[in-house]
């Protein structure tokens, strides 16, 4: 055996195991009278149960098998908010054997066109108001994909679209009675190693996305590994809030995990203040799954108060890091927060790799490893194992990871080595305890006269100040000193803090190399993707065309 590798432990049950696919896996949990799943729409109010999914899902299977043919290992994209159609489809996809290609909506027609090029395809599940744009995209590439549209079309898109046979309008399928009895729908065994379960893209923070392929093995292993937490959120009879976006791993692996385990769910197409704070209020919400800027929302907002979160008791963050002070200010700040869990993981491990708990963990830890996973830093120059409190890049390894990228083997054989361990690109540690903590990322890193200077130290430091909302650290181009650390700063509604307050609150609290040696910009927002990730390359736009202010 290696040395300096930790194990996250043997899971209390392996369902890849058990299962001959996820529909399988999918079909028994819906099935089960045990299982008290509901989705509530939190502007709305409606309600769908897990009796209404099971339907729902199995009808539309049935139709997309014998009225459109689709089969085992064919694609279905979905470009979508958040919306009651979002569980049916998406069962209703693993019912057939088919891989979920999940796309936002507000994809440009150039992102579009670049992952469908690769994904081509069979059926395209849209919103109206992308429908338009897609239906280019897909005349563009010359794609006969069938679509269908997810709510009633605009005058000017049924005039010119839905004349066309290949558009259909997903409430006359769910009001179709021209297809066979659903009792006896059988669902295909499938190997599920290889067999695709979704296609998803990666953040694409420094270029174009990737298409990651997860298996159906990644998705019941990943499953498998975070059994405990979500079971204790139904035994609880917490009521979950989900905003992450379904179609982002984050988002959509919480929508499915908190279905198969018999979790009450309260979801919103999109974030609005007022709304998402009424919304706590009027459900009785115990548990908000978020990605890190609805952290700074609960840190920072002046319209967040005790009054509006009391029945709050946990928080679940993903998609990105999670600083100390802002779990800090977080606690402090809302006092009947029991527990914050800080989840780390990339769209390629399926799901989270480690968790942290505030409760048990260091602050500042991403936690310790989930139950089978493995995990290792090495040295990016040798590739040998490091021992604890030895900065390098952190890589993982298990039945979790991705089968690859789709169309893409050199950049598979540049992230997974041939002993099956990912490499992040993030630069972290272990200590003595095997919690892990992350630095930066390798692509990231700032070089200032030879030092290596992380962003996410910088960042974190900011937030901790009283006049920053938000903020961002990237470096500047310089002849001589090569890079020097530049921030981007949102203040505060109504704040007033200056360049120089921040400069000087930086110097006094880091080493020499660290210090924001290329100003300071102030911005109304920070670029971040959907999952809450930093885009350093728009930043980095901005500099090369204003370099200085």
């Amino acid at each position: 055996m290696e040395n300096y590798v930790n194990y996250g432990g043997e899971p209390i049950i392996r369902f890849h195991h058990k299962y001959k696919s996820l529909g399988e896996f999918i079909l028994e949990r819906l099935s089960d009278s045990e299982n008290l799943a509901e989705i509530i729409n939190g502007v709305t109010g409606n309600k769908i149960t897990r009796e209404n999914m099971k339907k729902q899902s199995l009808h539309l299977a049935s139709f997309m098998r014998e009225k459109i043919g689709v089969k085992s290992g064919d694609i279905i994209t979905i470009l979508s908010e958040n919306r009651p159609e979002f569980p049916a489809i998406l069962f209703a996809t693993y019912l057939c054997g088919a891989a979920l290609n999940a796309l936002s909506a507000f994809y440009t027609n150039d992102e579009l066109g670049h992952a469908l090029t690769i994904v081509r395809p069979q059926v395209v599940f849209v919103t109206e108001k992308a429908a338009k744009k897609i239906i280019q995209v897909l005349q563009k590439l010359n794609l006969n994909s069938r679509v269908i549209v997810l709510d009633v079309l605009d005058d000017g898109v049924q005039n010119g679209v839905i004349t066309d046979k290949n558009i259909l309008k997903i409430s006359d399928i769910m009001k179709s009675n021209s297809i066979s009895p659903k009792i006896n729908f059988k669902i295909v065994d499938e190997n599920i190693e290889k067999r695709v379960a979704f296609i998803l893209l990666s953040s694409g923070t420094t270029g174009l996305p990737k298409c990651v392929q997860i298996s159906q093995k990644n998705v019941l292993s990943g499953f498998s590994g975070t059994l405990k937490i979500f079971q204790d959120f139904s035994k609880d009879r917490d009521i979950v809030l989900l905003i992450t976006p379904w179609v982002h791993n984050f988002g959509l692996l919480s929508l499915m995990r908190l279905v198969v385990f018999g979790c009450k769910m309260v979801y919103l197409p999109r974030f609005e203040d007022k709304l998402y704070l009424q919304t706590i209020e009027k459900f009785k919400i115990s548990v908000c799954f978020v990605a890190p800027p609805l952290m700074v929302f609960f840190s920072k907002s002046p319209i967040v108060t005790k009054d509006n979160v009391t029945s709050l008791r946990k928080l679940y963050s993903g998609g990105a890091p999670l600083s100390r002070e802002i779990i800090e200010s977080v606690q402090k700040r809302i006092p009947n927060i029991e527990v914050i869990y800080n989840g780390y993981g990339l769209t390629e491990t399926t799901t989270g790799v480690t968790n942290a708990d505030s409760n048990i963990n260091k602050p500042g830890s991403i936690g310790f490893l989930w139950r089978d996973i493995w995990g290792k830093v090495i040295d990016p120059k040798t590739g040998k194992s490091l021992p604890p409190n030895t900065p390098g890049e952190l890589c993982v390894k298990g039945d979790q990871i991705m089968i690859g990228y789709m169309s893409n083997e050199k950049a598979t054989r540049e992230t997974i080595d041939p002993q099956g361990w990912l490499h992040t690109g993030d630069i972290a540690y272990y200590d003595e305890n095997r919690e892990y903590y992350i630095v930066g990322r390798f692509k990231e890193v700032i070089k200032y006269k030879g030092f290596q200077v992380a962003p996410v130290e910088l960042e974190s430091l900011l937030l901790g100040h009283p006049g920053v909302r938000d903020s961002a650290v990237i470096g500047l181009r310089d002849l001589v000193a090569g890079e020097l650390p530049t921030a981007f700063v949102v203040r505060i509604p109504g704040g007033t803090v200056t360049e120089q307050e921040l400069l000087d609150f930086v110097s006094d609290r880091v080493s020499n190399p660290k210090r924001l040696r290329g100003g300071v910009r102030f911005i109304q927002e920070i670029p971040k993707n959907n999952n809450g990730k930093i885009m350093r390359s728009v930043l980095k736009e901005y500099l090369r065309t204003k370099p200085k202010l």
